[in-house]
């Protein structure tokens, strides 16, 4: 029975796991390991520094399999950093499947990391028994990176996340793997470090989800290896529109662009620049080629500004902005960047009227939708762009 206690989460678990089977046993493991957790905490706390290699021998077998316990409870860096030299000391095989349950409920406890490196770096591979779980968490925590190394095993098990979490559970409950804090870890490292066949195995529409759940310091990451790892037409239009409306398009040259490989980048800048010139001009009566013109210099196109009534719209490009009016008879006019303040404040307020957005003094050209003004403003723009 002793034995089984090593593979459960924490101290609770084990009891509740004990009790199933017998009601007074159950809470009798529970107490006693309780105790022999406190007890062991409050001699580390005594041991000095000078004396922990002879201190960290005489602990017993129990003691031993209960360390890492200690790294996931919120002591002292002190106390902490003791138990850590202690693990190195008495690392033992049996530690990494109590370390790999443990971990499952603490996935991003750095101490807790600190410890299975250590005892997996102690261990000469010809200690570890032919186990699952200990072979699996050998292998991870002897990587050098631990969040790569459970992607890699997740990856080459060509199992689902819940299948893969499930197959060592006590109670093999795919239900259960899925509450566990590791299920929510690992949908973040396969958003960020999952290759296509891992990302298209749970399903685009499934990964698509798991971004609402997404820690903000892996969205970038997270969104560039979806972009990067799935083909374009693998994509969902939404989730680029989203990433898009974070990032800009890539002809901002925002930082973020420079993690997508260049040929995603041309695409995503095609895709998403295309459908927000068609928006404005989807219903607009065009006599002149007005949208078709303007999809040209789609490659240029950073972003576009409009009034909730679509009456005008602020198409910026690298180089230039541009402001079109719904209504035909209307002059178009080509401003410098630097006029971007004013000009993306006023086209986007209905109350102010389209004379706000002609400036001839602030202007660079004025569009005549005359004869051959695709052929005039070609040649304004040939320099505006060099």
């Amino acid at each position: 029975m002793t034995e089984a206690l090593y593979s459960f989460q924490n101290l609770k678990n084990t009891a509740l796991f004990v009790q199933d089977q017998h009601s007074v046993l159950g809470q009798l493991q529970g107490e006693v390991l309780e105790s022999i957790l406190a007890q062991l905490v409050e001699k580390i706390e005594k041991c000095d520094t000078s004396s922990i290699t002879a201190f960290a021998r005489a602990l017993t077998r129990k003691e031993t399999g209960l360390l890492l316990h200690v790294l996931v409870q919120d002591y002292s860096s002190g106390l902490i950093s003791k138990t850590l030299q202690i693990i190195d000391i008495r690392a033992k095989p049996r530690q990494l499947a109590i370390g790999w349950f443990l971990f499952k409920n603490y996935p991003s406890s750095q101490q807790l990391r600190e410890g299975l490196v250590a005892v997996a770096s102690s261990l000469d591979p010809k200690q570890i028994r032919s186990s699952s779980v200990s072979e699996r968490a050998f292998r991870i925590f002897g990587a050098s990176d631990i969040d790569e190394a459970l992607v890699e095993d997740l990856t080459q098990s060509n199992a689902l996340l819940v299948d893969w979490l499930s197959q060592d559970s006590p109670y093999k409950d795919k239900s259960q793997a899925a509450s566990i804090p590791l299920y929510r870890w690992l949908q973040d490292m396969i958003l960020v470090k999952g290759n296509r066949y891992l990302l298209l195995r749970h399903g685009i529409n499934q990964i698509d989800t798991w971004f609402s759940g997404l820690q903000a310091k892996h969205y970038q990451s997270a969104s560039a290896n979806y972009i990067n790892s799935l083909q374009e037409q693998e994509w969902l239009v939404s989730r680029i529109e989203e990433i898009v409306s974070r990032f800009g398009l890539p002809a901002s040259q925002s930082d973020f662009w420079l993690k997508v490989d260049v040929s995603k980048k041309q695409a995503i800048q095609r895709l998403i620049g295309h459908r927000l010139i068609a928006e404005f001009f989807e219903d607009v009566d065009d006599p002149n080629g007005r949208f078709f013109f303007w999809q040209e210099y789609v490659d240029y196109l950073t972003g576009v500004v409009y009034p909730s009534s679509r009456s005008r719209i602020l198409l910026k490009f690298t180089n230039f902005l541009l402001v079109e009016f719904r209504d035909i008879g209307n002059a178009g006019y080509i401003y410098p960047l630097d006029e971007h303040r004013w000009l993306e404040t006023v086209v986007a307020d209905d109350s102010r009227s389209h004379q706000d957005c002609k400036d001839q003094y602030r202007a660079s050209y004025r569009i005549i939708h005359s004869k051959n003004w695709q052929s005039n403003v070609e040649d304004f723009l040939e320099w505006q762009l060099l």
